[in-house]
């Protein structure tokens, strides 16, 4: 009897130490099958070694598991792909991850800081399920009204922002003025390798792109439809005046 007992106990252990414990997310999501679909994926160096219809599932499954964290009244979730590939030289693997919120609330807009950690847990996730291949990871945030966020992983997962303001009805002056404090609290956020801010007015558009590190930007001002309420010049001073109280320098 006791031979059996050492037996059993024996294989019960054997089989324990045989099992891994399964791949969970920062956020508490079981990661397994999504980490084995990205492991085939880059094993066999191919998109198709895990199923379209599966590997699809599994990322909007992922992607879905953070919806605890914001609000999603009244929005959508529009799409999301997760793909294989190789970089320009095909030295190196890729794994893109892309997904896209719209109609999101526009209290939500306050929480710049909630979408941001979002796509950095996801890092740190893509990391913990495969070390080797280059992670390109972008998320989308579109907010009912004017706002869109946008972060984006490089392949040195590097992270940088986009911030688009857009009230084709209104002078660009006054769009500014309205996220003027928003533009301010971001445009040198400390986690982000740039911030790029595209602010579009009835008569203006303006593209400016922030070097963190630096402390710098630039700006192109690339649609003037009319000056008939700014010149060029005045966008030129209206911009650099409010990012120089945040120590921004502006640079060719």
């Amino acid at each position: 009897m006791k031979k059996i007992f050492l037996v059993l106990l024996l294989a019960s252990l054997f089989t324990l130490s045989g099992c891994s414990s399964p791949t969970i997310s920062e956020n508490g999501h079981d990661l397994s099958d999504l980490e084995q679909c990205i492991d085939d994926m880059v094993d066999q160096m191919s998109s198709g070694a895990c199923d379209l219809t599966d590997r699809k599932q599994l990322a909007k499954d992922y992607i879905q598991s953070f919806e605890t964290e914001f609000d999603t009244t009244g929005s959508s979730y529009n799409m999301s792909d997760l793909e294989f590939s190789t970089n320009k030289s095909s030295d190196e693997s890729r794994v893109t991850l892309w997904f896209q919120y719209s109609l999101l609330p526009e209290t939500e807009v306050e929480n710049y800081e909630v979408f941001k950690e979002i796509v950095q847990t996801m890092l740190i996730d893509m990391r913990t399920m495969n070390e080797d291949p280059e992670m390109l990871i972008s998320g989308e945030f579109l907010f009912f009204g004017n706002v869109i966020y946008k972060f984006s992983v490089d392949a040195n997962d590097d992270l940088s922002g986009t911030i688009i303001v857009s009230d084709i009805l209104t002078p660009f002056a006054t769009v500014f003025e309205t996220y003027e404090s928003n533009i301010q609290a971001h445009g040198t956020d400390p986690e982000l390798l740039s911030q790029k801010f595209t602010i579009i007015g009835s008569d203006h558009s303006v593209e400016l792109i922030v070097d963190i590190a630096a402390n710098t930007y630039t700006m192109n001002i690339y649609r003037t439809d009319n000056e008939d309420t700014s010149t060029v010049a005045e966008i030129e001073t209206l911009i650099e005046t409010s990012l120089s109280e945040i120590s921004l320098t502006l640079t060719e």
